[in-house]
């Protein structure tokens, strides 16, 4: 399905392209919520590996219009960086005020004028790619869930994650949300791309949030980075002391309560049984060697590509590295990595 865009939305599209083209991760129209209150959309997210031991975020704010407001997009903007703990930010504005490019300048902020807009916005693109629009409307489609639990509404929540929770908690929610999507594409085989398009984004999302954790790694051993990842994917950001020492106090509180003995003994085991259950082991050796966090942003982009293509590849057909990461995220949840790879 072809959706007919406003100027706006071919702004936001052009300009995702070419930052695709320089080497950047790019998510488009990302919502920003504080305690479940809307504030606002970022318009562009990159993400970039500067170095082993960096990473850099760009908030970018784009307003193709003929009163673009330079100046307030521009403390707008630096705000917004400000808030989020990004590096870095970006307006494009339709301005070509050179009051607005030295105001830009002095407060660190990188300005695309009208000029590189008009320009930009201008040529078309050979990319093979669905825009935003399409990608919700083939997400929208497949409703299952019902409204409060829409593939939409999930989706919208997975870009947020980025803005503030590139940890391992955001990591285990991207998990759970790959959990679903296998599970959906092998069911829904042969009737819909929706499912398969949000597992990919979804990996993509992932990788971007384990390399950016992977900093962290850069001075340890394998084996200390293979416990520092261990404990991240089993107990989230609280870490195992805090997590064991909150579990400890429920289990006291429910055993004075129920007023039995043997509560506390069936309260740990069943814990213990739960995290048995997952065999972190496995993202934690993966993880934790070089070679493949070194790659984990190419990765990424690949699977975000694929989640916009035109003609969406199955499993099957990927490249080998890939299926890789497939057959790793499969093995992890303990599904069948065949019938996965055959689809």
């Amino acid at each position: 399905m072809t959706i007919t865009l406003g100027k706006g939305e071919l702004a936001e599209e052009a300009l995702r392209n070419y930052f695709i083209e320089h080497g950047y991760f790019v998510v488009r129209s990302l919502p920003y919520t504080y305690n479940e209150s809307d504030i606002t959309d970022i318009d562009l997210w990159l993400y970039c590996k500067s170095s082993p031991f960096t990473r850099e975020r760009t908030n970018v704010d784009i307003k193709n219009k003929k009163a673009p407001q330079a100046f307030e997009r521009i403390i707008w903007t630096k705000g917004l960086q400000t808030t989020l703990g990004l590096e870095r930010s970006i307006v494009a504005t339709t301005s070509n005020r050179k009051e607005a490019k030295d105001f830009s300048a002095a407060n660190d902020i990188i300005l695309l004028d009208g000029e590189f807009l008009n320009t930009l916005t201008s040529k078309t693109s050979d990319l093979q790619r669905i825009t935003e629009e399409e990608l919700l409307v083939a997400i929208a489609s497949e409703n299952l869930g019902g409204r409060e639990d829409s593939w939409k509404k999930r989706y919208l929540t997975s870009k947020a994650r980025l803005l503030t929770k590139l940890n391992f908690d955001g990591c285990n929610e991207y998990l759970k949300e790959i959990h679903y999507f296998l599970e959906q594409t092998v069911t829904r085989a042969g009737r819909s791309t929706a499912p398969i398009r949000c597992l990919y984004i979804n990996i993509a999302f992932f990788l971007i949030c384990v390399d950016f954790i992977a900093k962290h790694c850069i001075t340890l051993d394998q084996k200390s980075s293979m416990t520092f990842l261990s404990n991240g994917f089993n107990y989230g950001e609280r870490g195992k002391e805090r997590t064991e020492s909150i579990t400890s106090a429920a289990i006291k509180l429910a055993s004075s309560v129920i007023a039995s003995s043997s509560i506390s003994s069936a309260l740990q085991l069943e814990i213990d049984k739960q995290l048995r259950g997952r065999p972190v082991e496995i993202l934690a050796d993966f993880f934790s060697k070089n070679s493949n966090v070194n790659s984990l942003l190419n990765t990424a982009k690949q699977f975000e590509s694929l989640s916009y293509s035109k003609s969406v590849l199955l499993p099957s057909h990927l490249p080998v590295e890939l299926q890789g990461i497939l057959g790793l995220l499969t093995d992890f949840f303990r599904l069948d990595r065949k019938k996965m790879l055959n689809l």
